[in-house]
């Protein structure tokens, strides 16, 4: 029973990780939707899809991945770190976007790093996973697990731009042809129905990602893992 209790700790504090991640999206869209309600008006609005993230990783810590507690919680504790240092980078950017402008060449160059330290981070996530001979379908769980991660901190980064500088984030929308096209004079909202439409298509766009990423990291474990294999066998 000791044990039982002790491999299933891991996947207690993913989950509460998870979940302490989702409380503070929405605690922040809350905030954010009750100083400025106007913005449920404004193009781009939506919602966040955080029911659809939930659901999901209910799913993800109950499904049958062919592996133990133990190596489910240590896949899933590595793709939350991994997913973790991903939405810390979306974070700079979104910080460099926010005071420079996105179309500045920092704020450009700053989403560049970022889709390659995802990419690398869930890639490895899955083949961290399938190199030691675990469950190619828990490899790829754990990418998709990762970008989940990913993608809330960064959805949790917009909405407290919009908090924290929303004056800059207006002035970079007085320039932006789709505002102009809005013909509408409140540029605020505007500019918080954009900052959260990003963070609402990176919650969706970041798990898939994450798969296709997953699926090629998991395949590569396992061709590693064949081959190191093969290599114990032809030195016997």
């Amino acid at each position: 029973m000791a044990s039982m209790s002790g491999s299933a700790r891991p996947v207690r504090r993913i989950w509460l990780g998870l979940l302490a991640a989702m409380l503070a999206v929405l605690a922040l869209l809350g905030l954010r939707v009750w100083l400025s309600p106007a913005v449920l008006t404004a193009p781009h609005g939506g919602g966040t899809g955080g029911e659809i993230y939930g659901a999901a990783g209910v799913g993800i810590l109950r499904a049958h991945l062919r592996a133990s507690p133990q190596e489910r919680g240590v896949a899933l504790w590595r793709a939350m770190l991994l997913g973790g240092l991903v939405g810390g980078c979306a974070l700079g950017a979104i910080t460099a976007g926010t005071l420079l402008g996105p179309e500045s060449s920092i704020s450009v160059g700053a989403w560049s790093v970022v889709a390659l330290v995802a990419a690398i981070s869930w890639g490895w996530a899955s083949l961290s996973v399938t190199r030691t001979g675990a469950s190619w379908r828990l490899g790829i769980v754990a990418a998709v697990w990762s970008g989940m991660l990913s993608a809330l901190v960064g959805a949790a980064g917009e909405v407290a731009s919009t908090l924290l500088a929303l004056p800059q984030l207006a002035q970079h929308e007085l320039s932006n042809p789709d505002y102009l096209a809005w013909q509408q004079p409140d540029v605020q909202s505007y500019a918080i129905a954009s900052a959260l439409a990003v963070g609402a298509m990176g919650l969706v766009l970041a798990p898939v990602v994450a798969s296709i990423v997953g699926i090629a990291g998991g395949w590569l474990g396992r061709a590693g893992s064949h081959m190191q294999v093969e290599k114990e066998t032809v030195s016997r």
